[in-house]
């Protein structure tokens, strides 16, 4: 069934990282000569898994490690046809003592042939900053918040309804209600109301997909990956082994033009190259390239780098065309249906004044404190440097901790509304934070 891109980021976050080496396991080896290795091979020719999550080819699997790959699989059945659904289903009642094992049960994929699906996750989220940015310098635009507006936490519910047509049609609508606590200029507590986060109907076309609708686009690796209520076109095109997406979306009475090309390099790695600019090539016109490989299964390294050569964003960066890059180390990952399980990472970025002004980074690659009260919601690739370290693990079946430090500085140090008008505004190098939340899958 068709997931959002948040669904689709936390279960590739939470769910299918890899959990444990064989050795770690109660399970047996699944021998080499089983039927499992080729039925998977046909579902990564086919496109519904991307044969990074655990699968290597060569490598002998344990039951265990096969069930996560199956159950990734079965997530993913609205890119199935009637044949590669088939080879799902008997995959699954193969490995279904281990899949139970793991808090999934056939029940899952009995539900993703009903018409319609409603999922969803639940989520607070603590934030400190030790000296909180704004997003305007003048503070006459509240939609990206000034430093009165900043929240120290946030509670969220999201509801994910999927409703498929036939094989090739569906709709997809992502409701979400959030609530702010903390200090506000206005009050001390800020409820918002029940938003359409997306709302789209989509069909496919042989290796052709259009949709219209609003979206929350997932562009190249989230250095710049748009923004909620983005309403428009997307069109995905697969070729072979590489995917091309393209979204022409307005936001803010602007309107943006985006896309990225996803080519697999090996079994254990992928390159994704991308664009984000808006319609004056005036706040973004920007051009990134990123990758993503499994040193092991249990180690995986990620990283984009893109400079924007928007007029205004020179303009915020005294004239010179603003960079931003991030390189991430993951050691495992939480998955919600193993207590226990558990990840480690640290990733350096480091982003120049004027990269992101509207704050368009996705929160799963620029994890910052962003809980203001703005319509993006996500993360800033904009006027920062520095490190940060986090850790996950599942306290309880479907629940998630994490936790993340970061050790940043600005970029460029300005007073308030002294300097570079159009972009956040720092008073003191240190942007040092700390974020926590509790994730809840259901």
């Amino acid at each position: 069934m068709k997931k959002t891109t948040i669904a689709i980021i936390m279960i590739a976050i939470f769910c299918f990282a890899s959990v444990a080496a064989a050795a770690a396991t109660p399970f047996s080896d699944v021998p080499a000569n089983h039927w499992a290795y080729g039925a998977v091979n046909k579902l990564v020719k086919a496109g519904i898994i991307d044969g990074m999550g655990g699968f290597q080819g060569d490598k002998t699997l344990t039951r265990y490690e096969m069930a996560q790959i199956v159950a990734n699989a079965m997530t993913k059945s609205d890119k199935a046809d009637a044949e590669t659904k088939a080879i799902i289903d008997k995959l699954s009642h193969e490995f279904a003592n281990e899949l139970q094992a793991i808090g999934i049960r056939l029940a899952a994929l009995e539900q993703n042939q009903s018409p319609l699906k409603i999922t969803g996750f639940a989520q607070y989220r603590y934030e400190y900053a030790e000296n909180p940015r704004t997003l305007t310098t003048n503070g006459q635009s509240s939609q990206y918040g000034v430093a009165s507006d900043k929240t120290q936490s946030r509670t969220a519910v999201a509801l994910f309804l999927d409703n498929k047509f036939d094989g090739n049609t569906y709709a997809h609508v992502w409701l979400n209600e959030e609530n702010l606590d903390g200090q506000c200029s206005d009050t001390n507590d800020i409820e918002t109301n029940v938003h359409v986060q997306e709302a789209y109907f989509a069909d496919k076309m042989g290796n052709v997909e259009v949709a219209f609708g609003k979206f929350l686009p997932d562009c190249g690796l989230g250095t710049l990956a748009g923004a909620p209520f983005m309403g428009g076109g997307r069109l995905v095109l697969n070729i072979g082994d590489e995917k091309v997406r393209v979204w022409s979306t307005k936001f803010g009475g602007m309107t943006f033009n985006q896309g990225d090309v996803t080519i697999p390099i090996n079994k254990n790695g992928k390159i994704v190259v991308s664009y984000f600019g808006d319609n004056q090539q005036s706040l973004y016109d920007a051009t990134l390239a990123g990758f993503v490989y499994n040193i092991t299964p249990d180690i995986k390294l990620d990283g984009e780098y893109g400079q924007n050569k928007g007029a205004t964003a020179k303009l915020a960066d005294d004239g010179n065309t603003p960079k931003a890059a991030y390189l991430r180390a993951k050691y495992k990952g939480a998955n919600p249906f193993q207590v226990g399980s558990y990840g480690v990472a640290v990733q350096y970025r480091k982003a120049n004044d004027g990269f992101d002004i509207m704050a368009m980074a996705a929160p799963y690659a620029w994890n910052t404190p962003y809980n203001w009260s703005s319509p993006a919601g996500g993360g800033v690739a904009n006027n920062m440097k520095g490190v940060e370290l986090s850790v996950e693990t599942t306290i309880a079946p479907r629940l998630i901790f994490s936790a993340a430090y970061g050790i940043m500085k600005a970029d460029v140090t300005s007073s308030f509304g002294m300097s570079h008008d159009i972009t956040p505004a720092v008073s003191n190098d240190s942007q040092k934070y700390l974020t926590a939340q509790l994730f809840y899958l259901f």
